[in-house]
């Protein structure tokens, strides 16, 4: 524990020096390319219980050259386990493999925590670093999702351009890691919809509550989905499979995790509850003082509000069908770091230092208590982080 408290206590203080002095961004840089070389170092190191490090060990341990014609319907994706072939067919270090993986993911994440619209302008690179290791622990724990995930997020920058190719370009890499990728294509014809109007709240609540009560039948009708799987050239029967095991796993499977259901579904709950109210309300406080009052950080907001409200009906259906589809919510829900970075962009604290500081000390506190139940909610037995 004592690695990841030293490296949330490092990103404190470089949060604290980014929001109340001066820091100049090509300083940023080069801290940050500092602190991700410090994750590959311990996504190699690592053999912990997280990121299921002795199923993918004993998967790289077992590859050869002669799975080469099997990619496509293999345990794994087909970029995933081409990449595994590469590794093992020159080294049969596991550690090696996951180097590369994680030289790939981080690189993936410094393009994240110095893209300028999710910084806000490069004021919140570290906010964001200090959120994402309190949630994920800086996704250091290397697998077929976290590298999906880190170029999902990076394909947003292409999402708001507008550059279709590129995108699904990203989403092919993407789905040649983890297939619950395929979730996050209509991310690009939904973005700029309106979701944060009461029309579209009204819609989340009433689909959220129906979610709760179908609880049972909703893997029923996710099977339904599979049909449209005919029509998706070379890849289609795999995925359909995919969609199968996803939806019969259940939820009582927590994949390594040591918190009940009910327990898990509590703390979702709050989490969601608490983060739709903080940004609803800080669009639709009729105290005009109150709202952030530049209008490009208040469509940033909007647009990334709308993105974890997307997750959070996401995250809903993966919390009554299987454990393993809240990865899938997990692309949406990621945004709750760009909405937490800008809370310190709202005039009444930007422009009063006891309210922020106030806000501060409550962010701080608030991920410490997420990172430490995060923690904690695996058995790390005789596992450590060497």
């Amino acid at each position: 524990m004592g690695i990841y408290l030293s490296v949330f206590f490092i990103l404190t203080l470089l949060s604290i020096r980014e929001i109340f002095c001066n820091f100049k961004y090509k300083h940023k840089r080069v801290i940050i390319a500092i602190i991700l070389i410090s994750y590959i170092i311990l996504s190699t190191i690592y053999c912990g219980p997280m990121g299921d490090y002795e199923v993918y060990e004993e998967s790289f341990k077992n590859t050869n050259v002669n799975q080469m014609p099997h990619l496509i319907g293999d345990r794994f994706e087909f970029l995933y386990s081409l990449l595994s072939i590469a590794i093992r067919s020159i080294s049969d270090s596991y550690k090696l493999f996951r180097f590369v993986l994680a030289t790939i993911s981080m690189l993936l994440w410094y393009k994240i925590y110095t893209d300028k619209f999710l910084t806000g302008g490069h004021r919140y690179c570290f906010v964001l670093m200090l959120v994402e290791w309190a949630l994920a622990f800086g996704y250091i724990y290397i697998a077929r999702s976290n590298i999906a995930f880190a170029i999902c997020l990076f394909s947003f920058r292409y999402i708001r351009k507008r550059k279709p190719f590129k995108f699904l370009l990203c989403c092919l890499f993407a789905l040649g890691f983890h297939t619950l990728s395929i979730i996050w294509i209509p991310t690009y014809f939904i973005y700029g919809k309106k979701f944060t109007g009461a029309k579209w709240r009204t819609v989340l609540i009433i689909a959220i509550i129906a979610l709760l009560l179908l609880g049972s039948q909703i893997p029923n009708i996710i099977l339904l989905m599979q049909p449209i799987c005919d029509y998706i050239p070379f890849f289609g029967d795999y995925i359909k499979s995919k969609i199968e095991s996803y939806a019969l796993r259940g939820n009582l499977n927590a994949y390594g995790g040591l918190f009940d259901q009910i327990f898990v579904q509590l703390k979702a709950l709050a989490n969601i509850v608490l983060i739709l109210i903080l940004g609803i309300y800080i669009l639709n406080n009729k105290n005009k003082r109150n709202l952030i009052t530049d209008k490009e950080e208040n469509q940033t907001f909007a647009i990334c509000l709308n993105q974890y409200m997307i997750g959070a009906v996401l995250y809903i259906i993966a919390l009554n069908t299987s454990m393993a589809l809240t990865r899938a919510a997990g692309l949406f829900t990621i945004f709750e770091f760009v909405i937490l970075s800008r809370i310190f962009e709202v005039s009444l604290v930007k422009d009063n230092k006891n309210y922020k500081v106030a806000c501060f000390i409550f962010l701080v506190l608030y991920l410490l208590l997420r990172m430490i139940l995060y923690y904690f909610g695996y058995d790390h037995g005789h596992f450590s982080l060497v």
